[in-house]
Order: C-alpha cells, then structure tokens, then sequence
C-alpha cells in the first residue's frame, strides 16, 4: 500500500502521540467525538515505536448527572448481547467543565472484531452501564458512534496490511 493510500485511509481519524514512559512512546488513533462528553462506545487503536502489532480497544465510557462506579457493560443488538466486566478501580470522576461525572474503562478488543463488524450490521445498537451499586445508565449508540467503529476497523485493516515504517511515517504526520 503505497504512502498516499495509507494517509488517505488515516485522515478521519484523530492521531496523537504519547511519549510517557508508561505508554511505550505510541501512536494513539480514535474516531468520533471521543470523550466529548457524552456515553458511547469509543474504538481506538495504539501502535507503538517498538512493535509492529497494531492494537485495537474499545472504551466505554459512562457520562450523566449522577457518579456511576461501572461495574459492567452489557452492550445488544436485536439478536445477541456482550457482557464486559469492569475492573475495581474507579478511574472516573467529576468533570467540572461539563458538570457530569464520568467513568471510563478500556477493553482490548483485537480478537473480537466480528462483534464490531456484527454492530455495525445490527438495526440498533445499545450499552447499558450497571454501576457496582446496582444503578443503571441505556445508551443506543449513534450513526457518529457507529461511523467511528466503521472508520477505526477500516484503519485497523488498512495498517494490517500496510508496511509498519510507512505507517509510522504516515502518523507522525498526521499526529494534532
């Protein structure tokens, strides 16, 4: 796949750079209006500087008017449903800007992209949060959540089959 090809499959999506330690200096790839204040299903994709293995999560994240410890997921279509279980810790909070609280939680989802592929297909699409007390929060997701999922398994596709120097240099000149 030639460099053009790869940026033009790239552009949609926000790239940035982590250089923390902790992050093992990678390239963080997301559609959609990730973290802008809303519930939804959020995919992303990480390559690092160090790897050639292209990763590809799903964040949840819970946004309301009351806190929400998530202790699950449970995300349906009309025919089937997906359980995630949330760890322990509450990385959640209050955000002052947007006057909700939020919780957020991250699963790798890279053995499990026919569940993406089957909700993409599905006529609707919801996640119900369940808090470890029990509360719940429904959210159907939106033909934005939906396209960010179409657009992150089309980038996740298209840096499979890619070569990982030209890649990388794609990124980091799309890096914001």
């Amino acid at each position: 796949m030639s460099e053009a090809q790869l940026r033009s499959a790239l552009s949609k999506l926000t790239v940035t750079y982590d250089s923390e330690a902790e992050l093992a200096d990678r390239f963080s790839l997301r559609g959609g209006q990730h973290g802008k204040g809303s519930c939804g299903l959020y995919p992303c994709l990480f390559v690092t500087n160090d790897d050639p293995t292209v990763y590809l999560s799903l964040g949840m994240t819970y946004f309301g008017n009351k806190k929400l410890d998530m202790k699950s997921v449970r995300v349906e279509t009309e025919d089937n449903y997906y359980d995630f279980t949330c760890d322990e810790e509450f990385i959640g909070g209050y955000d002052n800007d947007l006057k909700a609280w939020f919780d957020y939680e991250l699963f790798d989802m890279d053995d499990e992209t026919s569940w993406l592929n089957e909700w993409l297909a599905a006529k609707s699409v919801t996640a119900t949060f369940t808090g470890k007390d029990g509360s719940t929060k429904t959210y159907t997701l939106t033909k934005d959540n939906l396209q960010a999922i179409r657009d992150i398994l089309n980038a996740y596709d298209t840096l499979l089959g890619s070569d990982v120097s030209t890649a990388r240099v794609v990124l980091r000149g799309l890096v914001k």
